[in-house]
C-alpha cells in the first residue's frame, strides 16, 4: 500500500513538475527553537509584569490604608487640629486635605497642623517635606 502511494506521488510530481525538497528541515527546527525561546521570554516577562502589578497594588492599598488612618486622626482631633481630610475622593480634583486654621498659624498646635498639611500636599514653600500621597 505504501509503495503504491509512493508511486502515485512520484507520478503526480512528474506530471505537474512538482519537486519536494526536504533540505529545509534544519531551518524549520531553528525557527521552531527561536519561536519556543521567544514564547518562553514572553511568558517570563508576563510573569514579571504580573508580579510588579501585584506589588504596586499592594503598595497602593497600604497607602490608602495609611491615608484613611491619617484622615481619621485629623478628623477626630478637628477641634484642636485645623485639618479636615476627605480621603474618599482620591480621583477627584478636590484636595483630600484642607487646612482650616489661621494663616499664618497662631500657636504651636496650629503650626503643627500647617506643617502636616504641607507634608501631605507637598506644598511647603520652605521645603523640607516629602509628599505623602
Amino acid at each position: 500500500m505504501e509503495k503504491a502511494a509512493q508511486v502515485a506521488l512520484q507520478c503526480i510530481c512528474a506530471d505537474y513538475n512538482i519537486s519536494i525538497e526536504d533540505h529545509n528541515y534544519y531551518a524549520l527546527e531553528v525557527a521552531k527553537e527561536r519561536l519556543f525561546t521567544a514564547r518562553e521570554k514572553a511568558q517570563t516577562k508576563q510573569w514579571w509584569f504580573n508580579m510588579a502589578r501585584q506589588q504596586v497594588t499592594a503598595q497602593q492599598n497600604e497607602i490608602t490604608r495609611q491615608t484613611m488612618i491619617l484622615a481619621k486622626i485629623c478628623n477626630n482631633f478637628f477641634d484642636i487640629l485645623s485639618l479636615r481630610m476627605y480621603p474618599q475622593r482620591p480621583n477627584n480634583d478636590d484636595p483630600i486635605i484642607t487646612y482650616t486654621g489661621a494663616n499664618p498659624p497662631v500657636g504651636r498646635v496650629r503650626e503643627f497642623a500647617k506643617s502636616l498639611y504641607h507634608f501631605v500636599t507637598s506644598t511647603n514653600p520652605a521645603g523640607g517635606y516629602t509628599r505623602m500621597i
